[in-house]
């Protein structure tokens, strides 16, 4: 290894345009493809980052009328009632999301989104609890549980516990007690909030009006129940709309993990920059082997004379592919740090939290040696296999000869044929 290491080293440094050519252009790929890979790996893992996520339903309702354009409306609040009377034991939770609530501190406000939630809904959406009771607190019409980046925010490093906020939604001031403070909840999660309060047994009529409606979610053992689910709300249709209107009504149940990439530009733009990035390696990895291969036949009287040095060909085997691993491994190590600089820019462009997990099941670590060494053995294949089977002999007479090349494969063979009939080498 030291003496490919040594090799390698004089070979870059004598040859440096060839140097950043083959290896810059393939960490280059590489970054891109570990950049797209993260970001296509983000978006097809919505919500799946939640315990018991493949068990969590939403109900979906639709209206589109003759003329006019397919939107979402949200369900009854009378729904997740009619559902337990029918199906004991089913659980279910509502939510009515405020993506503009206001938090007030004195002479100041700021934007927070606040959802009203029914005490079971941690239940079916668990978060890690850093301090306090989730269930007391939504168990208080003044209770409210908040996200650690809300606590450290408005209290900093001291126990939020106790401590009250005013929060304010269509204008109309409310004063809460902290209850609880749970974890921030993951950047790839489709119903994300920075405050929980308990959600009022039924919603007040102008809320009602203003189109917030409630969001509901089941939590179902299989596909199976959720076909029974849904037949259910479909012979059972809101009686809040009139004969005229139900006809345009759609009702359906959805798993979460679905929900994310429904739409279909957004399949479209995750499987576009997916094949991106998988097209950027492709190309790093075929201009690295093809100049790697290139350059190899210039390597035939160097091999040459390692032989007559006696050295053997399991020898020059383990060297050049040593060569060559080495080689990629910087590109590889390069490559990840172009990515890991590159981050913080998609992540603030994209509004995703995006970032390289060297240790656990998300590690980046396998994928990366896998490419390592499949690199390897396609850029040192032709050197290690093919030109350490030049006979010397053949070589450097086609190196002493005017206007004379090194063999290839082919004429390499035959010389050697005919050296080895003469005398050996």
């Amino acid at each position: 290894m030291h003496a490919a290491l040594l090799t390698l080293y004089r070979s870059l440094a004598r040859h440096r345009l060839y140097a950043i050519l083959n290896i810059g252009g393939l960490a280059l790929g590489v970054a891109v493809f570990l950049v797209l890979f993260l970001f296509v790996r983000f978006e097809t893992g919505y919500d799946r980052v939640l315990p018991g996520w493949e068990r969590v339903w939403k109900v979906e309702r639709s209206i589109q009328f003759p003329g006019n354009p397919r939107f979402q409306i949200p369900s009854s609040p009378e729904l997740l009632a009619q559902l337990r009377a029918a199906f004991p034991g089913l659980v279910g939770v509502r939510m009515t999301p405020y993506d503009t609530a206001t938090v007030l501190t004195g002479q100041s406000s700021a934007t927070a989104r606040l959802a009203l939630v029914d005490p079971g809904y941690f239940r079916i959406f668990p978060s890690p609890v850093l301090e306090g009771d989730i269930a007391s607190t939504l168990a208080r019409p003044d209770g409210i549980v908040v996200t650690r980046m809300v606590a450290e925010t408005y209290f900093g490093r001291a126990s939020a516990l106790g401590r009250t906020l005013t929060v304010a939604r269509d204008g109309k001031p409310a004063v809460y007690r902290i209850g609880a403070v749970i974890a921030n909840l993951p950047a790839n999660t489709t119903y994300v909030s920075d405050l929980f309060a308990a959600m009022p047994a039924r919603p007040a009529a102008d809320e009602q009006s203003a189109g917030y409606g409630v969001t509901t979610f089941l939590s179902l053992p299989d596909a199976a129940s959720a076909d029974r689910i849904t037949t259910f709300i479909r012979r059972h249709p809101d009686p809040g709309f009139n004969a005229d209107s139900i006809k345009f009504l759609t009702e359906d149940i959805t798993p979460l993990a679905d929900l994310h990439l429904a739409d279909r530009r957004s399949r479209t733009v995750v499987t576009v920059l997916g094949t991106v990035g998988a097209v950027a390696l492709l190309l790093a990895m075929l201009n690295y082997v093809n100049l790697a291969t290139a350059r190899a036949g210039m390597r035939a009287r160097e091999i040459a004379m390692r032989k007559v040095l006696g050295a053997t060909r399991g020898m020059l085997v383990v060297q050049l592919l040593g060569e060559a691993l080495v080689a990629v491994t910087l590109s590889a190590l390069v490559g990840l740090t172009l990515a890991e600089i590159a981050l913080p820019f998609v992540n603030a462009i994209g509004g995703t939290g995006l970032m390289l997990v060297y240790w656990g099941a998300r590690s980046i670590l396998p994928a990366l040696a896998a490419l390592v060494v499949l690199v390897t053995l396609l850029a040192g294949f032709y050197p290690a296999f093919v030109i350490s089977r030049f006979q010397p002999a053949a070589v450097l007479a086609a190196a002493q000869t005017p206007g004379a090349t090194a063999p290839g494969p082919a004429s390499a063979r035959r010389w050697s044929c005919s050296s080895s009939r003469s005398r050996p080498v």
